[in-house]
């Protein structure tokens, strides 16, 4: 049994830098007090190997005042970002150490002493959520210090809200003073306020237009097919010789080919994911550390501590986590002594282990019922470039936002697809289905052939599976699911059961004489239908590819209009009025542009899923010259939903209507 679970420690890594104790570094040291610092960011401790513990206390609020004390305390503030320019060929430690000695050596002309640094990396500074930056403000609060000295007023913060509050509020009312050196900024200085509130708002602006563009600019990347973005999906590598391209990674893909082909069978996804389990086969973020990929994806294992129960085996145990048996021998090496086994003459792993037994398991990610929806719902696999799926909430809020589907940005025919098409939309047109009602697996895993495709025709409800046939292992009735008042609250007057075996046959015979009309249709009929279809649909596609174009171009124009305006109000060529005005309409117009944008890609998507269904039904009666059988990927491949009328016992019948997922011929 599991008696503990805790997270795996993870020391995080900074970026390298120089072992050698350079000019540089030895100058930092000799301008800082060591015996003075109450808090050391980490990553400033690692760069100069700082030894000294942070004070325990340096988050309480300070007690009395000490009036002996001779100059002033001062913190120091450091944050890099690429907004701002700050790495200096990618050398983190060396931006810091940059900042560090222009501060430092601040301090020693001013006879300051340092008793704090924080440090930030890779962080906006229109971000109110930086850890750094947020423990500097609860140290000012406690009084720990006189003076907060930064870079400049920027490196504090890009935000007008935050500047006010703490610049021209709190640290007014915690008596402490804030010190910009490039900009000149100074609380202690009366005039330099409007300056100060000037220059705040100039690098709010700043900071949200850059955030504009740079947003645009992938945007527009992944709108011409270009795979812009960190995050590969499974089965996918980037080309080695075109970063914006996929390339299939055969391992993967062969598990995601398995995935489809297993649930188009019936299988549910939580059995796919026992299966894949069972066979040891890694979930994708294990799988891609596995061969080398890079990925931010950094979830500490878990480290559980087991006691073995009654006849158990290290086998059964690794079959129990899905880890090879290995593992845990590994990380428990005294299971060797045979004083932990019961009996010894077996192989180790299959030996019966004494009861109560205290094990050391490294637990790693396994396949989830999730994550085998989530590879099956993924548009990738089909060479479609599906991207745009989240955003951040705003240029100072990077929690991320889900996108409406409308709003996706899709590019068929980017890479080489792992999935047919048609292959993945009668996946995805089961999951949906499974989705809007609940539509479990049987015991044995698999669903039932028409489960959550047979419908009502009185009340709308789903036929479920009443009973099975005692001579006919394969045959069961099916019924409405109101009629049970009792349990749903509901009553429908449809009532008589429907076998399925009787259901197989009506189907049977509605799909093989789709199929026969198909191929009764003259091949003149044919090509003049396929043909004018396709015609008509590119040239629509073709009209509105065109105005989207067009749109974007004007879009770029109008936001490279922004930065020239910084230009001209820097300059004094405008003034701070009429650069709001021009502005404030700019990004009117914008937005005006990209709502139409939304309706384009709208309309866009409708015509290729029409052509996708011209093109969707040719194939499947050309795959099926006569169907035999009725299974479950038949069913999927031509069905969306069936309707049942009610029987009708003069005349024995009752009508079922097919809707179908091919146009009716």
């Amino acid at each position: 049994m599991i008696v503990e679970v805790v997270k795996e420690n993870r020391i995080k890594k900074y970026s390298s830098y120089q072992e050698i104790d350079t000019l540089e570094l030895r100058k930092i040291k000799e301008l800082l007090d060591e015996e003075s610092l109450e808090y050391v960011s980490s990553n400033v401790r690692n760069i100069l190997k700082i030894t000294k513990e942070n004070s325990s206390d340096c988050f309480s609020v300070q007690k009395g005042t000490n009036n002996i004390r001779s100059g002033f305390r001062v913190i120091l503030y450091i944050r890099l970002s690429e907004e701002d320019g700050d790495l200096i060929d990618g050398d983190i430690s060396r931006s810091i150490r940059n900042q560090l000695l222009l501060l430092l050596d601040e301090c020693r002309k001013r006879g300051w002493k340092v008793v704090a640094i924080f440090c930030e990396e890779g962080i906006s500074g229109a971000d109110n959520n930086r850890p750094e930056w947020n423990k500097s403000l609860k140290y000012c609060e406690c009084r720990r210090t006189e003076i907060v000295l930064c870079k400049s007023q920027s490196r504090f913060s890009r935000s007008m809200e935050m500047i006010e509050t703490y610049l021209h509020t709190k640290f007014m009312e915690w008596n402490i003073r804030f010190v910009g050196l490039v900009d000149s900024a100074d609380t202690a200085v009366k005039g330099n306020k409007k300056a100060r509130q000037i220059n705040g708002l100039v690098n709010e602006w700043q900071v949200e237009d850059q955030s504009i563009n740079t947003r645009e600019i992938l945007k527009n990347k992944k709108e011409n097919g270009l795979y812009a973005t960190a995050w590969m999906p499974y089965g996918y590598i980037k080309d080695p010789k075109d970063k914006y391209h996929l390339i299939i990674e055969d391992e993967g893909a062969m598990v995601v080919r398995r995935i489809f082909d297993d649930y188009l069978k019936g299988m549910g996804a939580e059995k796919i994911a026992t299966a894949l389990n069972e066979e040891r086969i890694l979930p994708p973020y294990e799988h891609m550390r596995k061969i080398g990929l890079k990925i931010r994806y950094d979830n500490a294992k878990k480290i559980i501590t087991y006691q073995t129960e009654k006849e158990e085996t290290i086998k059964s145990i690794s079959d129990k986590f899905y880890i090879n048996f290995q593992e845990i021998i590994n990380a428990n090496t005294f299971l060797e002594d045979n004083e932990n086994f019961i009996e010894t003459n077996s192989k180790i792993e299959e030996r019966i282990l004494k009861e109560g037994i205290l094990l050391k398991i490294h637990q790693r990610s396994i396949w989830t019922a999730k994550g085998v929806r989530s590879v099956i719902k993924n548009e990738a696999y089909t060479g479609c470039l599906v991207l745009g799926k989240y955003h951040n909430k705003s240029y100072k809020d990077k929690t991320r936002v889900a996108v409406s589907k409308d709003e996706w940005i899709r590019v068929p025919h980017c890479h080489e697809p792992i999935i047919d098409r048609n292959k993945w939309l009668m996946a995805n047109d089961r999951l949906e289905s499974n989705n809007k009602g609940r539509n479990k697996p049987q015991k044995n895993g698999n669903l039932m052939e028409y489960s959550k495709k047979v419908y009502c025709m009185c009340c709308g409800r789903a036929f479920q599976k009443s009973a099975g046939l005692k001579n006919d292992k394969n045959n069961y009735y099916l019924r409405c699911k109101a009629i049970r008042s009792s349990e749903t609250g509901a009553f429908c007057d449809n009532r008589k059961t429907l076998k399925k075996s009787e259901l197989d046959q009506i189907l049977l015979e509605k799909i093989n004489e789709q199929i026969k009309k198909y191929y009764d249709l003259s091949k003149v009929e044919k090509n003049y239908y396929e043909n004018k279809v396709n015609d008509d649909v590119s040239k629509e596609l073709e009209i509105l590819n065109s105005e989207k174009n067009e749109i974007q171009a004007t879009i770029y124009k109008k936001t490279d209009m922004l930065s020239l305006l910084y230009e001209d109000r820097t300059n004094g060529v405008i003034t701070a009025d009429e650069f709001i005005m021009i502005k404030n309409k700019n990004n009117v117009d914008i937005e005006n542009l990209k709502e139409r944008l939304l309706k384009i890609d709208e309309k866009i998507f409708q015509l290729e899923q029409r052509k996708g269904k011209e093109l969707r039904s040719k194939e499947l009666f050309t795959k099926y010259k006569k169907v035999k059988k009725i299974d479950r990927t038949i069913i999927n491949e031509f069905v969306d939903k069936i309707y049942v009328g009610i029987y009708d016992k003069e005349t024995e019948q009752r009508e079922i209507k097919i809707v179908w997922n091919i146009k009716e011929c």
